[in-house]
Parts: C-alpha cells; structure tokens; sequence
C-alpha cells in the first residue's frame, strides 16, 4: 500500500517495518491501524511519500533534519541513524527532526539506541 502511493522501497520498507513492529509489541495504537490515516496524508498532499530528510543545520555532534513532510517513521529512522553514527565517533550525538509527520512508537528508537529497558 506504501508503495501503491508513492514511496520508494526503501521508504515503503522501514515504513511498513516499524508501523507492524508496533502491533507485535503490543502497541497497536501506533501500529497498522494508523495506516489509513497516513495514506490519508498522502492523498490530501499532508504527506510527501518520497520525501527524504534533509540537513539544514549540522556539526560534529549535532543535526537538524528537515523531514520535508515524509513518512516520520522513515524520518525518525534516518535521524537515528545520525544520532547513532555521530555517537560513535565523538561519544554524543543528538539530532532534531522537522517538518515530519507521525512518527509511531518512539520505543522503536531507544531499543535501536541501546535502551532496550526503556524501548517498552
């Protein structure tokens, strides 16, 4: 269905990846059932589904994202991914994201960080 309104693959599969990830862990709220709405988003111009996150701001440690109005559950991820990459090198990275939209279970981020314990 992601792909069907427009994502790449790539967008449609971490998308679809997190939002069933939810429901498995028994967060339904954040799951499958919010699906509708997104592609809701999509068809109303709310949600760009091949949007890309962009630097607009970054140093060694930090970044702001524009997420230009994608899939948040792609843009949280590509956040993470810099968060992650920045911490590796310097011990501390923290990255803001901007302009996205629903990101789903937050819990998603913090196992990916290393807080299993808190990713409930």
């Amino acid at each position: 269905m992601l792909r069907a309104a427009g994502a790449p693959e790539d967008i449609a599969h971490i998308t679809a990846e997190l939002i069933v990830g939810a429901d498995v862990v028994g967060h339904e709220s954040h799951g499958v059932v919010q699906l509708p709405g997104y592609l809701a988003g999509v068809s109303a111009g709310r949600i760009m589904p091949d949007a890309r996150p962009s630097a607009t701001r970054e140093t060694e440690t930090t970044a702001l994202l524009d997420a230009q109005k994608g899939f948040g559950h792609y843009s949280a991820s590509v956040a993470m991914d810099a968060a992650l990459e920045r911490a590796a090198r310097y011990q501390m990275g923290a990255v803001s994201l901007a302009n996205a939209n629903h990101i789903g279970r937050l819990g998603a981020c913090a196992k990916r960080g290393g807080m299993a314990e808190a990713a409930g």
